[in-house]
């Protein structure tokens, strides 16, 4: 079920990317960089406000309510506790949070923009085809979350790895053959790599901590390991394209993030797929 959270996150993409092409589409690309840009904004503000009802009417878990009533009454868990006694499980979270995000961004975010300013297309087109991709990704996301709770969430999660490693190239070199077909066909298959981490890791990070320091610990990993290296990998990979030349330096990028998510996958994260959030640590 967690998978559902990625498949919000999917929906929300489509809507904003399907918008935007829209307004591209009809108002034109001056008229969207002079002004239209702010009306995806104010279309979006109200779901800010539905969004903050749903977080406050959500239950919360058997593990927490149990800890919660026995626990001394304003006792908190501080920073210092999370980072002195939860370090290593912190660090194995950023790492995950880094080559998950790093291809996030680059395939839903940094595509649009490398197929338009590298490869000419234009921005109606690039983001057609992002838009279509991410509607595909939707029942992939859903399929990777059903088999990753059947044969391991690790496996799936390897599994993409070890396909972005290989196959990053074959679809660099299909976005670049001049062909639409051949553009779409890449993405895609980057999409369904992308695709089995949106399905499995919604469940595995929550895993990694115990119930007292979760929220607190996953809340701060995952916030700054996405804002300073997921956010980043669009700006990151722009710079090196426009500093060498090389319009294969992304999938090179997306293969060494990756190379080094195999290693902290292998080392570092248990199977927990079947198995119970962990609740209080022990004695």
């Amino acid at each position: 079920m967690a998978s559902g959270l990625e498949v919000g996150t999917l929906v929300g993409y489509i809507a904003g990317a399907g918008l935007v092409t829209l307004l591209t589409f009809v108002i034109g690309d001056q008229a969207m960089v002079d002004w239209g840009w702010r009306i995806p904004f104010f279309i979006a503000a109200p779901l800010g406000l539905i969004g903050f009802y749903f977080r406050n009417h959500l239950d919360e878990t058997p593990a927490f309510e149990a800890m919660h009533q026995s626990i001394d009454e304003g006792k908190q868990t501080s920073l210092k506790e999370i980072f002195g006694d939860h370090w290593k499980p912190l660090l194995v979270c950023t790492g995950i949070v880094i080559f998950y995000n790093t291809m996030s961004y680059m395939v839903l975010t940094y595509m649009p923009s490398y197929l338009s300013e590298q490869l000419g297309y234009s921005q109606t087109k690039g983001l057609f085809l992002i838009l279509i991709v991410m509607i595909i990704m939707i029942p992939l996301v859903l399929a990777a979350g059903y088999w990753s709770d059947r044969i391991g969430r690790n496996r799936i999660i390897k599994g993409s790895l070890i396909g972005a490693i290989v196959l990053s190239i074959p679809a660099f070199m299909l976005v670049q053959n001049g062909s639409i077909y051949g553009a779409f066909f890449g993405l895609l298959i980057l999409g369904c790599l992308l695709s089995s981490l949106q399905g499995s890791l919604p469940a595995t990070l929550p895993s990694l901590f115990f119930t007292k320091v979760r929220y607190g610990s996953l809340a701060l990993t995952y916030n700054i390991a996405a804002s300073l290296f997921g956010g980043t990998t669009p700006l990151i990979v722009a710079w090196l394209v426009n500093r060498t030349g090389n319009n294969m330096l992304p999938a090179y990028y997306l293969m060494a993030i990756c190379f080094l998510g195999i290693i902290i996958v292998a080392l570092f994260v248990k199977e927990t797929a079947g198995r119970s959030l962990r609740g209080s640590e022990r004695s």
